[in-house]
């Protein structure tokens, strides 16, 4: 607005100086000089300080294709935490401590819930961004072994107890095996809340990763 308001008083005086009205024979009064005096002295005035906009799509290295999911379906895979939470609009924490044998599976992905029904003209009733990082085995197996959600929306994993884990206030989960369903091995859930963000942490208990391990990487995930 700011910019449209100075454009527009530009105009104004450059169509003013250019009025057919003002000629060479126009007489203007003529005022006799003022006597010389002291000139106070003040400080040039400075100048607007120039808006500053959040990285767009460009600084986050996105293309056509990439615009079009994240603005049409909410889904973007980006390369570090700093991109997933420049979209997610919250800090996106990552676990300092990854075992050996582990790897990041895939890019960070970031779920706007919503946006497709906004985007097909329905307004969705609550909407929330979160991000997931999954990882794999190092020698190339696409077993997910580790599943780390965070969320701007309250969750729980619905049938945990309440536990204390290096200084973390969580609700632990064992989850059986179930062969029958694509569950292979048990697994190990964490969650808990901060700061008005919710973390659910999955890890399975498998080569090479153990209970322990598992602790130790929920420990090494600094929130606050």
């Amino acid at each position: 607005m700011r910019f449209l308001v100075v454009c527009l008083l530009l105009a104004a005086v450059i169509l003013t100086g250019c009025s057919p009205d003002q000629t060479e024979e126009t007489e203007q009064p003529v005022t006799p000089p003022a006597a010389p005096g002291p000139t106070p002295s003040s400080p040039a005035p400075e100048p607007p300080a120039a808006p500053v906009e959040a990285p767009g799509y460009a600084a986050l290295g996105f293309g056509e294709n990439e615009i079009r999911m994240w603005e049409e379906q909410g889904i973007a895979n980006v390369d570090s935490a700093e991109a997933a939470t420049t979209l997610a609009g919250f800090p996106v924490a990552t676990p300092s401590f990854i075992p050996e044998g582990l790897r990041l599976h895939s890019k960070y992905i970031v779920s706007n819930h919503g946006a497709g029904l906004r985007h097909a003209g329905m307004e969705p009733k609550f909407e929330w961004i979160d991000v997931t990082l999954v990882y794999s085995p190092v020698d190339g197996g696409r077993d997910v072994l580790v599943n780390f959600i965070q969320s701007s929306h309250e969750f729980n994993t619905g049938f945990g107890e309440p536990a204390d884990l290096c200084g973390k206030t969580i609700e632990r989960q064992y989850i059986a095996a179930d062969p029958e369903n694509d569950t292979p091995a048990p697994s190990i859930a964490y969650g808990w809340e901060q700061d008005g963000i919710w973390y659910y942490f999955t890890g399975v208990l498998a080569d090479p990763l153990d209970e322990e391990t598992i602790e130790n990487m929920v420990c090494s995930i600094h929130t606050g």
